[in-house]
């Protein structure tokens, strides 16, 4: 600030302040005030000595005139610029406190998939941080190997107001998933809200690896109650069989692309497991293709 003269304070003492405000004082939409640069108008910077005014124009980074008249006319041409450059760092200014906590929460998200995927245990219970977490844990898991050799293909049949509907089938399993707000869900993983394409697709072959075990440990304990059933009719792609011990015939169809529609039982229909009647059928084309 320049040294000002005791006649120029007095000068100043007795200016009008428009709506209240100090001069040199901007006020962000945030209530805070701001010093800026005093705005100065003729009549007072004609009372300012020549060294007053040259420690002005340093200030507003303009040149040092010789007269006094040349110094005020540069002095109030370039107090615009001075208050619309206070103005836009302001402006700026807030504008980062706005978005700080977008970066504080994206920070903690790539904390915790930093923390996941260098082996560490989880370090907060910040919601950011846990979803990186997960997300971290499941790029660093190895793939299921029933699916290392396969190529999935998702094929986009779909699209909703917050995203597209993509499938694929990976061996007789429906995978759909769903884009949502914030990223994708899947048929197979619940409610569980993953950011990452990639990482979704990652879970969901997780989830298939796990289903696929289920199912050998569900054919294993079917496959001697599959003894009992006996192929009576073939029609193109459907089979229909016989229960020899209730006699309780079902159609079958193998090749459905929905689990739940391949057989007509309700262990089948409802629950989309690889029930006794459908290795029955296996069983039965197994056989054929022996004897042939």
């Amino acid at each position: 600030m320049p040294i000002l003269s005791t006649d120029t304070k007095k000068a100043i003492a007795h200016l009008p302040r428009s709506a209240n405000r100090p001069l040199g004082t901007l006020i962000t939409t945030s209530g805070r005030k701001i010093m800026t640069h005093p705005i100065y108008t003729r009549d007072l910077l004609k009372n300012f000595s020549r060294g007053e005014l040259c420690e002005i124009c340093d200030r507003l980074s303009i040149s040092r005139r010789r007269s006094k008249t040349d110094c005020i006319n540069d002095i109030l041409a370039a107090q615009p610029q001075a208050i619309a450059q206070a103005e836009l760092e302001v402006f700026i200014e807030e504008q980062a406190d706005e978005i700080a906590p977008d970066l504080q929460r994206l920070q903690n998200n790539q904390q915790g998939y930093q923390d996941a995927t260098n082996g560490l245990k989880m370090q907060s219970n910040d919601s950011c941080y846990r979803s990186g977490y997960d997300r971290g844990l499941r790029d660093a898991s190895p793939m299921p190997k029933q699916c290392d050799s396969e190529a999935i293909v998702f094929e986009k049949i779909g699209q909703t107001i917050r995203g597209g509907v993509w499938e694929a089938i990976v061996d007789g399993i429906q995978i759909l998933i769903i884009g949502v707000s914030g990223g994708y869900k899947s048929n197979l993983t619940g409610v569980r809200l993953i950011e990452d394409f990639g990482a979704m697709i990652k879970e969901t072959l997780v989830a298939v690896a796990k289903i696929q075990e289920k199912q050998k440990l569900e054919s294993a304990v079917r496959s001697p109650r599959a003894q009992a059933i006996t192929v009576q009719e073939l029609q193109g792609d459907e089979f229909v069989v016989e229960n020899s011990t209730n006699q309780n015939r079902y159609t079958v169809r193998p090749k459905h692309p929905d689990p739940n529609s391949r057989c007509e039982c309700a262990d089948c229909h409802y629950r989309g497991a690889k029930c006794k009647h459908q290795i029955a059928v296996e069983n039965f084309l197994e056989q054929q293709l022996v004897a042939a």
